[in-house]
């Protein structure tokens, strides 16, 4: 998905961070990358509708504090 980002290929790139949701709702990286997706296509509103369900979908893990390292 970074890959096709870089060369704004949009459409594949969207498809693929969308598998990666699919697989793992709350993956921070996918979601920014959804988002600025809609924000690159112009899609503002959009854009801010993905980073809600964003913290929609992480608001328990931000509850619960950071995961301490090791």
């Amino acid at each position: 998905a970074k890959g096709a980002m870089a060369q704004k290929d949009w459409s594949r790139a969207e498809a693929l961070w969308r598998q990666v949701l699919s697989r793992s709702p709350a993956n921070s990286q996918a979601i920014r990358g959804v988002a600025i997706i809609a924000a690159m296509r112009g899609d503002l509103a959009g854009a801010c509708r993905e980073l809600e369900l964003a913290l929609q979908r992480c608001a328990p893990r931000l509850r619960s504090g950071p995961t301490p390292r090791r």
